[in-house]
């Protein structure tokens, strides 16, 4: 998605409304994420199609990731004042954050896939056609490395052809490595055994029908289509995947600071939002930490 409006935005607050630098990057910083939250979660083309109803599912999913009222208060403002802003500039006839409001209601943490509601379905899943080969190896990447969308759709064959890990370009072109599972290598290499019938035409991993990069609408659709017995109660994005990831790796023991690195994460905070211990962890870890037993 386009963000040469959000840029135009700040250069305005910049030089017309002389806000602080500070107060700018706070702003990029809010503008972004909702760009990213779209992207992962909305079937939104262009950042001038949004509708009310994206603003407000981008408002719920903050309370649903455990942020505080007043950052979702002042991220709601970031995207309220750019909507203003591109309504003066002619971009857009209505402010979609205009009437929303941060939702009433206490934190809840959303649902998380199952491990054995996702292993019974890739277990089960035995592919018969190139692009069936393709979803399954998208949907095994994406479950155990943890990938962003953005990483699993810039990976070229080279970066996984005979590896056991995949060096992955993550958000500000850090790098980092992340190991893949039998599982992923499996399903990778039986991907690549039938992905010359695409007819590619270019080194991208992850073609589309037309023999090209899968786009991240694509992306969203093969999601959507495997997962569309679960998508009532789960939603379907890629991001869903990610986050489950990341709690079944927790679930199982593994410590936040490898999750942390290994989603890509600069900040232990971030990674403390995308993970939920589940109860039965804090009690085992009551039970074994404290003095008293």
């Amino acid at each position: 998605m386009d963000r040469q409006l959000i840029d135009d935005f700040l250069s305005y607050l910049s030089s017309q409304k002389n806000r602080s630098l500070n107060t700018i990057e706070a702003y990029r910083n809010d503008l972004n994420q909702f760009v990213e939250f779209l992207e992962l979660n909305r079937e939104v083309e262009s950042i001038t199609d949004v509708k009310q109803e994206d603003v407000a599912a981008f408002v719920s999913a903050l309370f649903s990731h455990g942020h505080r009222k007043t950052s979702i208060e002042r991220k709601l403002s970031a995207v309220r004042s750019f909507y203003n802003f591109l309504l003066r500039r002619g971009h857009v006839e209505l402010n979609p954050a205009r009437y929303v409001g941060p939702i009433k209601k206490g934190k809840q943490l959303p649902q998380i896939v199952t491990e054995s509601e996702i292993n019974g379905l890739l277990d089960d899943w035995h592919p018969q056609s190139p692009l069936e080969f393709r979803d399954k190896a998208i949907i095994e990447l994406l479950y155990d490395t943890g990938l962003r969308a953005s990483e699993l759709l810039s990976l070229d064959v080279s970066d996984v052809k005979d590896a056991d890990s995949v060096l992955v370009r993550g958000k500000g072109q850090k790098e980092r490595f992340v190991p893949l599972t039998k599982s992923a290598i499996l399903a990778i290499n039986s991907y690549l055994a039938v992905r010359d019938k695409l007819k590619p035409k270019e080194e991208a991993l992850f073609l589309n029908r037309f023999g090209k990069r899968l786009s991240r609408r694509g992306l969203y659709n093969v999601i959507r289509n495997r997962f569309e017995q679960l998508a009532t109660t789960y939603g379907v994005h890629p991001h869903m995947l990610r986050h489950a990831f990341a709690t079944h790796l927790l679930n199982n023991g593994a410590d936040l600071r490898s999750i942390q690195e290994l989603l890509g994460h600069s900040s232990i905070s971030t990674t403390q939002i995308y993970t939920h211990v589940s109860l039965r962890r804090i009690v085992e870890q009551y039970r074994k930490s404290h003095p008293r037993k």
